[in-house]
């Protein structure tokens, strides 16, 4: 009976390309029951690596870089059967994405930021295609995510368009480079040199909304 309840603070590695891969993995955190159960254990080596990429985005936003994350078991009065176990990661407040103010309010954003994580961009910047929702950073969270796009407008394999409340950029004729085109409409929006860094890098560097060097020029640990 009660609860049990671990607060963890820590701070957010810098990206190296060992991690940069690693965010392709995001979603298996989010669908393994067994990494809840092993948080306690296991908090300050594989969870915490998932944890924090579970909200990579959120921390690389905030000044200091540091994100607490809670832990919390509730027992019910079943016994072992009525254990939940709860990963909390907070929210991004609106105010740090203006071009989603007001609509991260409404139940389908609701739903959405949680399987993204909290991650507002990550529900801004996701590419319709063959019916099937792809996240550049949760590859596999496919229709679920789409409930909450309603800014997001697919009209064929020849037409990809994002739409906001302050912009608008659209990649015509990518049906089979989508993805390149896609990252560089990003690059566009956020005004990000694209000249160097192969594919992967650019796209980290759009998803993030950071300087391309700050990926190239990083040294593994």
């Amino acid at each position: 009976m009660g609860e049990i309840e671990i607060e963890c603070e820590y701070q957010l590695p810098s990206v190296t390309k060992d991690s940069i891969l690693e965010l392709s993995s995001l979603s298996t955190f989010r669908r393994t029951r067994a990494d809840f159960r092993n948080i306690i254990d296991v908090y300050l080596d594989t969870t915490q690596k998932r944890l924090l990429y579970a909200g990579a985005m959120y921390r690389f936003r905030n000044e200091n870089g540091v994100c607490t994350v809670g832990y919390k078991r509730v027992r019910s009065h079943e016994g072992s059967k009525g254990i939940k176990d709860q990963v909390e990661i907070p929210v991004v407040p609106s105010s740090n994405f203006p071009f989603l103010r007001g609509k991260l309010d409404s139940r389908p954003y609701e739903l959405a930021k949680k399987i993204a994580a909290g991650d507002p961009f990550t529900l801004a910047f996701i590419v319709q295609n063959q019916r099937t929702a792809i996240s550049f950073c949760n590859p596999d969270v496919d229709g679920l995510i789409e409930l909450a796009l309603d800014d997001l407008v697919y009209n064929g394999p020849d037409q990809v368009m994002i739409r906001d409340q302050e912009m608008e950029c659209e990649c015509k004729d990518v049906p089979e480079n989508q993805f390149d085109r896609f990252v560089a409409a990003l690059e566009d929006k956020f005004q990000l040199v694209r000249s160097r860094g192969n594919k992967y890098q650019r796209a980290m560097a759009a998803i993030y909304g950071i300087p391309i060097e700050s990926i190239i020029n990083q040294k593994p640990d």
